[in-house]
């Protein structure tokens, strides 16, 4: 659950990006978020068996979209 949560403060982080006025804070920004998503997209994740959800923002209607998906690995 704990790698869910950091993907979505990486998403949301990416959002506050476009607000940004500054360049070079902006490339910094994105940089840290690329190397940070890096070093945890190589942990051992434990899958749970029921699935899992994938949480969206639509930020044109400004709606949150929540998605369940099954551990179906083939």
């Amino acid at each position: 659950m704990q790698w869910f949560i950091i993907k979505t403060c990486l998403f949301l982080l990416s959002l506050e990006i476009k607000k940004m006025e500054n360049l070079d804070l902006q490339e910094d920004l994105i940089n840290s978020i690329k190397l940070l998503d890096d070093k945890l997209s190589k942990r051992q994740i434990k899958l749970d068996p029921k699935g899992y959800f994938l949480i969206k923002i639509e930020p044109s209607t400004k709606e949150l979209i929540l998605e369940h998906y099954l551990n179906n690995i083939d």
